[in-house]
């Protein structure tokens, strides 16, 4: 005998962005919910689909019950407890599909302390292969071919953490491996009922079967396999409930009053129709257009109040007999029937409002959207530790052994990871939680040029950093990606891909004209990329459509980025973000490792690299003649609205100084090569237009032993392959590049 809490599950699959698949062909989306008690799951039960509606109230979706693979529609596959989306063609990066089915899950729990149950919510990418696909497709628009294969390609999972109260939220479904994708979903869940089961036997339980798990218990299962009935219906166990509910409430209750049973399971349910009811009018003045109260008026009619009868003091029986053992059955029914009552209003209520989902999805998902972004937003800048400097002069230096210091305030802080307390996410990416071994700390620098024109507090330095107006700018904002020493364009993938991912508006270019000889003159790469730049804006749209341009640079593309921008002067004024990513922009002059001293000038001298000896400030015998020196004087970063060096101490490839584009201590006490050094930081600050510098220092937590950390290569390479930093990057900064 048990109480079970009745939890109903609504996925809505709102649109699929194709960002970096690796092939083109069919694809759909399987889908699982379950939770686990030592070594079964047990499935929550997919039973109903249904469409949003597009020109008006829409038949619902073709609910195949075989699971047949050759079917294109959406359906249930009881075998597996999954729900599987319809098919649809990709054939082009960047390509979005509109989905918008919404698949309802139902499972029950154990009520006592079911908040303590965690679900996991599980999506695979299935690729499914077809012969000649070609453009052949039938009547419904479905690849009309015969399917060969299906393959799973990527697996999404996220935790479920169950609430007292109804929860709304969107889940970017993101598959990042191989097959870079974002499945824009929503995800509804509360508790509708609570139904007393003599036994377990409707629920689905699966046990692992060598490396895939196997449904031993169906739903149907109180049915033999010829469909014969074993003697058992529902109204057979809604009767044995109402006999054995008193018994089950001896056994678990200490005292037995109504008062005690009301706050346990009435006020519970009452409470989710009242939060429902909020949520439901809330969204219906942020969402519904009047287009959408006119077409859809039949479907928009406002809820009702909750009015519950009180069944238990309309009862006959005499007030002095109430609670007593004797008046357990009459408290017991009066209690089921309260439950009855609400459950049923609230079942309503529940539909009701995932009619409001149907009938404007995009609009409740960027609703939910906007609040899930604060909360990862607060998630990773709690990993990002500011200062906020005021001065007159960028170049001012930083305290001595900053490195050091951010190093020990780094090891401090990751004992802490994961004891924060945040508002919390209820379907949270497993990949997405930061763990003390992937996460990166983050120490910002904002330095604020202050003058006696321009003074600002903190107040207003954090209101203008989430809050940029960006209203300046109009048209279609151009992100260029340049990648390193020795690199090509898909070293910056993962960041192109998280930047597409964050920004599906925005022009991203990942520049490949440098690929075959980063060895050669900075300068002709800097040509080079602008060349490479403006033939992209003339093959993908008009100049006067950019509204806005940005760069990211890795190591030397930082530089190279800079060595473009004198070519670029036209577009002086459309300039918003400048990042470089361990870029040494004052070379390397004073180099903190000599085994990177030494293979530097191996690679000089054997592979004649003149960029790494313009690097070195030695292409001139003066160095006031030198590129470097004289690209510090070029104009191009005084035009943009941010700037942002990112430099890590661990990283032995970028000096930290020469990328933070400070002077260091050995330049101050270098009475030869210090004052150069200088000058060039001078020159390349002293133009910037804007009020706010940031300079942002990362500490990673490198904990493999190879030669890559042992020459402090680990953290350069990093910058591109630590998905948690790219993350909270573009999280951190979102309006940089919005």
């Amino acid at each position: 005998m048990s109480l079970k809490a009745l939890v109903d599950f609504s996925v809505h699959l709102e649109s699929f962005r194709n960002i970096d698949l690796v092939n083109q062909g069919v694809y759909r989306f399987k889908t699982n919910l379950y939770y686990e008690v030592k070594d079964k799951k047990y499935y929550a039960q997919p039973y109903f689909i249904t469409e949003c509606y597009k020109n008006g109230p829409a038949l619902n979706s073709n609910v195949n019950k075989s699971g047949d693979g050759k079917m294109t529609y959406a359906h249930i596959n009881d075998e597996t407890a999954s729900y599987y989306s319809r098919s649809f063609l990709i054939r082009f990066c960047e390509e979005e599909i509109e989905l918008n089915e919404i698949c309802h899950f139902q499972a029950e729990i154990e009520a006592h302390n079911f908040t303590s149950t965690t679900f996991h919510f599980v999506v695979e990418l299935v690729h499914s292969t077809y012969s000649n696909i070609g453009n052949k497709t039938d009547k419904s628009g479905e690849p009309g071919n015969v399917q060969v294969e299906q393959k799973s390609l990527e697996v999404f999972r996220a935790k479920v953490s169950l609430s007292k109260s109804a929860v709304h939220e969107y889940v970017p479904v993101v598959f990042d491996n191989m097959n870079f994708s974002i499945l824009n979903t929503t995800f509804h869940f509360m508790v509708l009922d609570f139904r007393f089961r003599v036994d377990d036997s409707h629920l689905l339980v699966g046990t692992k079967d060598g490396d895939n798990d196997k449904i031993e218990i169906l739903l149907d299962n109180r049915t033999n396999g010829n469909g014969g009935n074993k003697g058992r219906n529902f109204d057979d166990l809604d009767k044995l409930a109402t006999k054995t509910f008193p018994e089950y409430l001896k056994k678990h209750f200490k005292a037995i009053t109504y008062e005690r049973l009301s706050d346990t399971f009435i006020a519970l349910l009452k409470n989710n129709y009242e939060t429902l009811f909020n949520c439901y009018n809330e969204l219906s003045n942020k969402c519904l257009m009047e287009s959408h109260k006119k077409k859809f008026n039949s479907l928009l009619q406002p809820p009702m109040k909750l009015i519950v009868p009180d069944v238990w003091k309309s009862g006959d029986v005499e007030e002095d007999h109430r609670g007593k053992e004797k008046d357990l059955d009459f408290l017991a029914n009066a209690v089921l029937s309260e439950i009855n009552f609400i459950s049923g209003e609230l079942l309503y209520l529940w539909f009701k409002f995932m009619e409001l989902i149907k009938i404007t999805p995009r609009f409740v998902l960027e609703v939910l959207k906007f609040d899930y972004t604060k909360k990862m937003r607060e998630r990773w800048s709690d990993n990002i530790l500011r200062q906020i400097i005021r001065a007159s002069d960028y170049t001012i230096p930083s305290s001595a052994k900053l490195g050091e210091k951010h190093l020990q305030l780094a090891l401090k802080k990751r004992k802490n990871i994961g004891t924060e307390s945040f508002e919390p996410i209820y379907v949270e990416d497993v990949n997405m939680k930061p763990t003390p071994d992937n996460q990166p700390i983050l120490f910002e620098n904002i330095h604020i040029k202050e003058t006696k024109e321009n003074i600002t507090d903190t107040t207003e330095i954090e209101n203008s950093f989430f809050d940029s107006d960006n209203s300046s700018y109009k048209g279609i904002h151009l992100i260029i990606l340049v990648h390193g020493f020795q690199g090509s364009s898909y070293d910056m993938k993962l960041i192109r891909n998280n930047l597409s991912m964050l920004h599906p508006e925005a022009l991203i270019l990942c520049s490949s004209s440098n690929e075959e000889n980063t060895e050669a003159d900075i300068a002709e790469m800097g040509l080079k990329l602008a060349n490479e730049i403006q033939t992209f804006i003339n093959e993908t749209c008009p100049s006067n459509f950019i509204g806005r341009m940005s760069f990211i640079g890795y190591s030397l593309g930082g530089i190279i980025i800079r060595a473009c921008l004198p070519h670029l002067e036209q577009y002086a004024d459309k300039m918003f973000t400048y990042f470089s990513l361990s870029s040494a922009h004052l070379g390397f002059l004073y180099n903190s490792s000599k085994i990177i001293e030494a293979g530097m000038w191996i690679l000089k001298k054997w592979k004649k690299s003149q960029s790494l000896t313009q690097l070195s400030l030695a292409d001139t015998s003066n160095p006031e003649d030198s590129f470097l020196y004289k690209l510090s004087q070029a104009p191009g970063l005084n035009w943009f609205k941010n700037v942002g060096f990112v430099s890590s101490w661990q990283d032995q490839y970028g000096p930290f100084e020469s990328v933070r584009v400070e002077p260091s201590k050995e330049a101050l006490s270098d009475s030869s090569k210090g004052l150069l050094y200088q000058r060039m930081a001078k020159n390349i600050l002293g133009n910037l237009s804007t009020n706010n510098l940031y300079r942002i220092d990362v500490n990673f937590n490198i904990q493999e032993s190879n030669l890559d950390s042992m020459i402090g290569r680990a953290a350069h390479i990093k910058f591109l392959e630590s998905q948690p930093l790219i993350r909270m990057l573009f999280y951190r900064y979102e309006n940089f590049f919005s």
